[in-house]
């Protein structure tokens, strides 16, 4: 480990988190947070806007301490749209 602290990254799995695999960092409640797999999830429900790092804004967002997520609900199907999409 790199210190001793509980939530401290071994040496693979800093490798790991920078290249963006975090599916290969053991979880340890904030530690091997996955932003992608949540905006993943999200889009289920959500049209997602924008995703973008902060502080940094002008570096991608997996070099970033924290994401913004910015998300509209998904619009209804409506049975006129649903009609005109030919779909019973």
């Amino acid at each position: 480990m790199l210190s001793k602290d509980a939530h401290a990254y071994t040496f693979d799995e800093l490798v790991y988190a920078t290249l963006g695999r975090m599916d290969r960092v053991k979880r340890n409640e904030h530690k091997g947070f996955d932003y992608a797999a949540l905006v993943r999830q999200m889009r289920k429900y959500f049209d997602i806007v924008e995703v973008s790092g902060h502080p940094f804004g002008f570096l991608p967002a997996r070099l970033c301490f924290s994401i913004g997520i910015i998300a509209k609900p998904k619009q209804a199907s409506t049975s006129a749209d649903m009609k005109a999409s030919g779909a019973t």
